[in-house]
């Protein structure tokens, strides 16, 4: 089943891009925080076929995993981690967390 119109059209209109094509590989980070793990939430509950979350410590998202997410280890520090976490991923949707004098 492909994932609901209006979450696709919700994403789209959130980045100014309402015909955005949001099929394939989806790869979220910020998944440990509200805004970041909500929106994982809102694809897997529309059944969205692919999302794969990415957090430096893979605990952390073990929900997001029961849900049926796809949970890659990734950190923004380690380069290495980059090419596991988004390999075949179509849209990435970054969520980065307040920092301060940035």
């Amino acid at each position: 089943k492909k994932a609901g119109r209006g979450v696709m059209s919700f994403l789209g209109n959130a980045i100014g891009r309402p015909n955005i094509d949001l099929t394939g590989t989806i790869f979220i980070t910020g998944t440990t925080g509200v805004i970041g793990h909500r929106a994982a939430l809102r694809l897997l509950h529309t059944e969205h076929p692919a999302v794969r979350v990415g957090a430096r410590d893979p605990t952390r998202v073990e929900a997001l995993s029961k849900e049926g997410a796809e949970v890659a280890e990734f950190c923004w520090d380690i380069e290495d981690s980059y090419a596991k976490a988004l390999d075949g991923v179509k849209t990435v949707f970054c969520v980065m967390p307040y920092m301060e004098n940035w």
